[in-house]
């Protein structure tokens, strides 16, 4: 039976410090998913009441602009580790 050095529980600790770090910011990343939804529900229906606003459409733009970069990396970090 192999005997564990300092090294291996040093690197045995950093793993799962990086995976409870990752599991974290998961999380995170789900919930603001969510607040994302929601406030775009919310600005759905105030723009229904002043639809001639043309404030709603340059809000609605900035935020699709934003969530194309995250898709972007996001597809851009799939492909990178699908191919490995």
């Amino acid at each position: 039976m192999k005997k564990f050095t300092h090294l291996d529980e040093d690197l045995i600790k950093e793993n799962q410090e990086a995976d409870k770090k990752y599991l974290f910011g998961y999380s995170s990343a789900v919930s603001k998913l969510e607040a994302i939804k929601s406030s775009l529900t919310n600005m759905s229906n105030e723009q229904s009441n002043d639809p001639g606003n043309y404030g709603y459409v340059g809000d609605i733009n900035n935020v699709n602009d934003k969530l194309d970069e995250i898709l972007d990396f996001l597809i851009k970090y799939q492909n990178t580790y699908s191919e490995i």
